[in-house]
């Protein structure tokens, strides 16, 4: 349904997030399945520019689709050090708790990784 590469930096998670939200409210799904997609990819981005190195071009790709009731989104990077997976984390804590926060919200959510990068992917379920 929609894709977009970003710079690896900081700002690729606004990038994404407002043509993916643009995208998705678009497309008339419901506002609380767009919101948690902002959410979930907001926080992908960021792990992808914090823990990975960019793809060739200093980039980080998303992507995003609907299939019935499900929305996947999928954020990809030059890889890093290890397999990505949520850490304990504690209420004060400022960072470390993005993929927790996929984790509770998303219905699924996995990481592929190939010699050309890691893939972290996440499925959302419409009510």
């Amino acid at each position: 349904m929609g894709t977009v590469v970003a710079p690896h930096q900081a700002v690729a998670s606004t990038v994404v997030r407002r043509r993916l939200v643009a995208d998705l409210a678009g497309s008339g799904l419901p506002p609380a399945l767009v919101d948690d997609a902002a959410l979930l990819v907001s926080e992908l981005v960021a792990n992808a520019v914090r823990h990975g190195r960019p793809l060739p071009g200093g980039v980080v790709e998303v992507g995003w689709s609907v299939d019935g009731r499900r929305l996947r989104l999928e954020v990809r990077d030059g890889g890093g050090n290890g397999t990505p997976s949520p850490r304990p984390s504690r209420v004060s804590d400022t960072e470390g708790r993005g993929l927790a926060i996929v984790a509770a919200v998303a219905v699924d959510w996995g990481v592929e990784s190939t010699p050309d990068g890691t893939t972290v992917w996440a499925v959302l379920e419409r009510n």
